[in-house]
């Protein structure tokens, strides 16, 4: 940011300047976006009043600039984001390769003084990596295709910056403390993602800053932040590797449409744009191309109650299918060697095709099949071409036919429907107990279709995506609109267990003591069963509005008829009840 003698000062007046200084500086960048925006509007109104609507030179020249638009108002909300709070931390250090001191503040956004001259470098650049890993003294950074620097680390300080002031800093080793991290933890959801970058820990760091070439997997409580280290990651990687991939390459499945949603929202905070999103529903289908359709066949929802089907989602159920596509290929590839006709010689041997096939296990039955097509014919055309042996056209013409299609037809014929059946009919034949869906199919269902489809019958792979990033399965079945409250600004509940922000179970949680309860009478060799039974008596009120002492309560224990108000009370209950998806037995 510039020479020793010019870096900022480190005292609270010095803070106070820097601060007005650059969000002077932010305000510029923001009025200049402000009026790129309002040029390229004017600019698509004169290309709408000189050019027809079907003229191609000014159909190329409205595309264009409708995308700068588009770029330019994203860039109108970076800079909204830069003149809100332009920092929240900041790096002082001594790169030996330099020859004085360098200090960077650090923002949710890149803030530049000309369009040149950083003053604000953007959390995801590759040496901020130090503010959220690193203690003061020798550290490294990395930047992609470059390498690996070691700097000398001597001051990392964070802001709390409120209506364009300087409300508190300090000098510290860890990114964050508990109190400044509360004060973000207090505000809503959307706006906590956008905090949430002045309080990355080290740990949730390393994740978002791994090699885009890495496979990982994040565990933790409901609430521990999986979803936001997710969504911080695609952020980095979209901004540190621009050449190497696109919004359009990353997935992200979600267990239902509310997650998706939430993450529709928030995404733009952290300037991700064009993100696709399904269900893992949508993706199995989506998997399974031009043989999905919608009109013959529907998705229906898995039932936690059934106990019966619920084998399809279990290890031992894949693996079964796994092992009965490896049947189903090994029956339909021959094995055996093939010799040529009348000159005797080996054109494949046994050998040769296991080899194949255990050395491509990630190619599909039919592919393999392909392959070793072009294997056989390559070998027969060097049998016949320049041999003495000469075979006669219509000779010729039948051998071609037969090593062309030796392994098998180009197109794999058969359904992944039918094969699904077949698999599911073997199963039952094991004795589980198991449904056999015809159109309608659930999650485990389609996942296993997918596979089939993938693992037997794809020749020509797409490439869908680079990233698939898949959240965690939230189970939402506990989730009630209450259906007599009012729909306008519905009132709804879900049951769920609770936890302290350190994934420890909160001890006055009913549902952990009951568990605890549980456990207990279990060890002591008990079964804990429970039905609710609802017994309740409605009393009459007083000119006042006030319950009295005076019960509605008529009939007797087994009278036939209703006698008093308590059957039309029931009979709401048993019907709202019911709309909750609770099943009565009796009432």
């Amino acid at each position: 940011m510039g020479t020793e003698n010019d870096l900022p000062g480190i005292s609270l007046k010095d803070e106070q300047r820097q601060l007005q200084n650059i969000i002077g500086i932010a305000q510029d960048n923001l009025d200049r976006a402000k009026e790129s925006v309002k040029k390229l509007t004017d600019d698509l109104e004169d290309l709408r009043d000189v050019y027809e609507a079907q003229d191609k030179e000014g159909l190329a020249l409205w595309n264009n600039a409708t995308a700068q638009l588009h770029e330019n108002e994203r860039n109108i909300v970076r800079c909204e984001k830069a003149r809100k709070k332009p920092y929240f931390g900041r790096i002082d250090f001594k790169d030996p390769r330099q020859e004085s001191q360098e200090s960077y503040y650090i923002g949710r956004v890149g803030i530049a003084k000309n369009a040149s001259e950083p003053v604000v470098i953007d959390w995801r650049a590759p040496i901020s990596s130090v503010y959220y890993e690193s203690s003061l003294g020798p550290c490294k950074y990395t930047v992609s295709s470059e390498g690996t620097f070691e700097i000398d680390l001597n001051r990392k300080r964070t802001y709390e910056i409120a209506d364009d002031k300087l409300i508190d800093f300090f000098d510290s080793d860890v990114v964050a403390n508990d109190e400044l991290l509360t004060k973000y933890l207090a505000k809503n959801k959307k706006a906590v993602l956008g905090e949430i970058i002045a309080t990355i820990q080290k740990e949730q760091n390393l994740i978002i800053r791994r090699s885009p070439k890495t496979n990982i997997i994040v565990q933790g409580v409901a609430g521990s932040g999986k979803t936001t280290v997710a969504m911080h990651r695609i952020s980095y990687i979209l901004y540190n590797y621009a050449d190497d991939f696109r919004p359009e390459d990353f997935y992200i499945i979600g267990s239902n449409h509310i997650l998706l949603n939430y993450i529709t929202s928030v995404l733009p905070e952290l300037d991700v744009y064009g993100i696709k999103q399904m269900t893992m529903e949508q993706l199995f289908t989506r998997l399974l191309y031009e043989d999905w359709d919608d009109k013959k066949y529907s998705i229906h929802e898995v039932s936690k109650n059934d106990s019966r089907n619920s084998i399809k989602g279990s290890k031992e159920w894949f693996e079964a299918l796994e092992k009965f596509c490896l049947d189903y290929e090994e029956k339909s590839i021959p094995r055996d060697e093939v010799y040529m006709e009348k000159t005797g010689n080996l054109l494949v041997g046994k050998v040769l095709i296991d080899t194949y096939l255990h050395d491509n296990p990630l190619l599909s039955m039919q592919s393999k099949i392909l392959m070793l097509n072009e294997i056989i014919y390559s070998k027969y055309e060097n049998e016949v071409l320049g041999k003495e042996v000469k075979f006669p056209a219509k000779e010729r013409r039948e051998l071609d036919k037969k090593y062309k299609t030796y392994f098998g037809k180009d197109d794999w014929k058969g359904s992944v429907y039918d094969f699904y059946r077949d698999f599911l009919l073997s199963q039952k034949e094991k004795e589980y107990d198991i449904d056999i869906p015809k159109d309608s199919f659930d999650v485990y269902d389609l996942a296993a279709l997918a596979y089939i489809y993938k693992r037997i019958k794809e020749t020509d792979p797409v490439r869908e995506a680079s990233h698939v990033v898949i959240d965690e399965a939230q189970d939402f079945d506990t989730f009630m609109i209450f259906p007599w409250r009012p729909q306008q600004g519905k009132v709804a509940r879900i049951i769920c267990d609770v936890y302290m922000a350190d994934g420890t179970p909160f001890e006055g949680d009913p549902r952990y003591i009951l568990k605890k309860q549980i456990e207990k009478a279990k060890q002591m060799g008990y079964i804990f069963n429970v039905g609710p039974e609802c017994e309740f008596f409605l009393f009459h009120l007083d000119e006042n509005g006030q319950p009295t002492t005076i019960s509605h309560e008529r009939a007797g224990y087994f009278d036939l008829g209703p006698n008093d108000l308590g059957e039309n009370a029931r009979r709401d209950m048993v019907l709202t009840l019911e709309d909750m998806d609770f099943e009565i037995e009796a009432s």
